[in-house]
């Protein structure tokens, strides 16, 4: 029986072949017109068949283009090193290997030992580096020395000409009252005013601070609004605890409707500062405090640019440590009263504020303003 290759050059079939070589790679043809084809035969031999040789493609040029023709069923011969099939022109997931969707277990099966190890000693240095930015050294806090009180007819003198003050000396005279106020001690730190608010309590400068009180400490000092004092940290290494705030130089808003000056008539400076009560108030009842709870004109300071902020915020732990003064009960909203009332019979003077008790405390700030 004639071979594959011997069929396919039989001459009754092909008319124009006109050589037939066999050679030791295969079978080569040449035509009349110079055409060459190649048969490429595989040297593996065909089952049921021990001597016969298979072709599996034809190579012919026509026109000066190469034309290649598979034979069919020749794949499984010429792959047959790589499981019978071709491999693919491109690989499936690139030749980088970036082509294929990573899985979710593949992307993350290496990651959460390294998560597990590194994250929590990361946010544990964090946490250590944010709380070094509240805690002030008793140290480096200098009181700053008080004037010696004035006389009678120095006070009188002093009254008469407090209409023809002008803005620098009433800066001296609202400093001079920060340094003499119970809300507020007038103290230095690295060199910059400060004021302080002192807390009797060594049993908590000798105790540690929770984890939340920690964690408010500081959410207070990150506090970034035009119309609040700025939280500068707590003292917690002195014979009391001392909340520092930033200085304002000119006193807190009592001050200046108590010191009789011009600027608590001009129109414009009141509209300012309700204006900046309102939002101030607003931040923080935006915020994660909630609330003030210790709202009145002794807490509404003012800088050197007459802008009012908010001070006092936050620090409830600290401020229910103390005892309320008597004065202060004025600025509470009946509800707050009533809810006193009943703690004291429970022997706690905890107040618990909200925020319709700060509006009812801010209407009162009003008030006072508007009638002065």
């Amino acid at each position: 029986m004639p071979s594959e290759a011997a069929q396919l050059v039989v001459p009754s079939q092909r008319i124009l072949l006109r050589t037939l070589r066999i050679c030791l790679s295969g079978y080569v043809i040449t035509e009349s017109d110079r055409n060459t084809r190649v048969l490429v035969l595989s040297n593996r031999r065909s089952e049921g068949s021990k001597n016969a040789f298979r072709i599996l493609m034809q190579l012919g040029w026509k026109d000066g283009e190469l034309n290649i023709t598979m034979r069919a069923g020749s794949s499984p011969f010429i792959w047959s090193s790589h499981g019978g099939s071709a491999p693919l022109a491109v690989p499936r997931c690139g030749f980088d290997g970036n082509g294929c969707a990573v899985s979710v277990f593949d992307m993350y099966k290496v990651r959460p030992a390294a998560v597990h190890f590194h994250w929590p000693g990361a946010k544990i240095v964090e946490t250590r580096k944010n709380n070094l930015l509240w805690k002030i050294p008793f140290g480096l806090l200098k009181r700053q020395k008080q004037r010696r009180p004035e006389r009678t007819a120095e006070r009188s003198h002093h009254s008469l000409r407090s209409n023809q003050t002008n803005l620098s000396s009433l800066t001296n005279s609202t400093t001079d009252s920060l340094a003499q106020s119970k809300t507020f001690t007038l103290y230095s730190y690295n060199g910059e005013k400060c004021i302080v608010r002192t807390y009797c309590s060594t049993s908590l400068a000798t105790m540690a601070l929770s984890v939340a009180q920690m964690a408010e400490c500081r959410t207070l000092r990150l506090f970034d609004h035009e119309n609040l004092n700025r939280f500068l940290g707590l003292s917690l290494d002195g014979p009391n605890v001392l909340a520092v705030w930033n200085f304002c130089a000119r006193g807190s808003l009592k001050d200046v409707i108590m010191s009789e000056n011009a600027m608590v008539k001009d129109v414009v400076f009141i509209q300012s500062a309700i204006n900046e009560l309102c939002e101030g108030l607003y931040f923080l009842h935006s915020s994660p405090l909630q609330f003030h709870g210790r709202l009145k004109s002794s807490v509404c300071l003012i800088n050197d640019r007459w802008q009012v902020k908010i001070s006092y915020f936050g620090l409830r732990w600290l401020k229910n440590v103390q005892k309320i003064d008597t004065k202060d009960l004025l600025w509470l909203a009946p509800e707050q009263l009533r809810k006193m009332g009943d703690n004291n019979n429970n022997n706690d003077q905890q107040i618990d504020g909200s925020k319709q008790s700060d509006i009812y405390t801010l209407a009162l700030i009003f008030t006072e303003v508007y009638i002065n």
